[in-house]
């Protein structure tokens, strides 16, 4: 019961959404969600993951930016929100052209710059998954299976202690010893979250 309550507290501490819970179970329709790292018993566990850099990592705040023109418009853009549809991801954002989730030849989970579309070459845009949460009390799952992906995995940034940038355990990817698997949770979001994640 104890453990339940924890993840509980964690979830609801890390979003401004009223529930904790994605309302989007139709796998039809968009599902839009904020990312924590699952593993027991290690320094990720319910840590949150963030862009930065146009990547993903544990252990930095969330990069945004909103033109100074937008305003009292602007999203809060202190979160990193993603939406999910039939396979791909993209950022949750207002910019034209919005911004495409992608995993890169070497696994690294990536995004693409504001006002482009384009990936690296042999970066893989489908191939993602999401899994609803069963009920209010539970969380979703949301994973990457191209490319004979095993889950992810979070690769300590050498030059930064407690950092950890996350990468798609794909097929023929060679990362260190050191990387932990994990289950990315999610917990549902409501509204837009920013104007551009940089």
């Amino acid at each position: 019961m104890y453990t339940f309550s924890l993840i509980l507290t964690t979830l609801i501490s890390l979003t401004s959404a009223k529930s904790i819970y994605s309302r989007h179970s139709d796998p039809v329709s968009p599902a839009t969600f904020g990312l924590i790292a699952l593993r027991s018993a290690s320094p990720i566990h319910f840590g949150s993951i963030d862009a930065s850099g146009y990547a993903f990592y544990i252990g930095k705040e969330t990069v945004s930016y909103c033109p100074e023109q937008v305003g009292d418009a602007c999203p809060p853009g202190n979160q990193t929100i993603i939406t999910y549809f039939n396979g791909t991801a993209s950022m949750d954002v207002l910019v034209p052209g919005g911004q495409r989730v992608f995993v890169a030849p070497n696994g690294a989970l990536g995004y693409t710059v504001p006002h482009s579309s384009a990936i690296p070459e042999g970066a893989l845009t489908e191939g993602f998954v999401y899994e609803p949460p069963q009920s209010e009390n539970t969380v979703g799952y949301f994973s990457f299976t191209g490319c004979g992906a095993t889950g992810f995995l979070a690769c300590p940034c050498g030059q930064e202690p407690g950092v950890y940038q996350i990468f798609a355990n794909v097929r023929g990817a060679h990362l260190g010893n050191d990387c932990l698997g994990f289950n990315a949770g999610t917990y549902g979001y409501e509204g837009i979250a920013a104007w551009e994640y940089t």
